[in-house]
């Protein structure tokens, strides 16, 4: 029996998954300078996420 690859980000099934770092982005505004954050730990996307959501590649 083969394990199903689950995404992290979507939850989908995956044919392959890929290590990444999140990354979230703060838009400025009149009252917020505009940034951004990325987490430490790593999750496995999909490829669907890969072009849908900031992150880094997770070395």
């Amino acid at each position: 029996m083969t394990s199903a690859l689950i995404c992290e980000s979507c939850g989908a099934d995956a044919d392959e998954l890929h290590p990444v770092r999140r990354k979230y982005v703060t838009i400025g505004s009149w009252d917020q300078e505009a940034g951004e954050r990325v987490v430490d730990e790593v999750e496995r996307w999909c490829f669907s996420c890969l072009t849908q959501y900031p992150h880094e590649p997770a070395v």
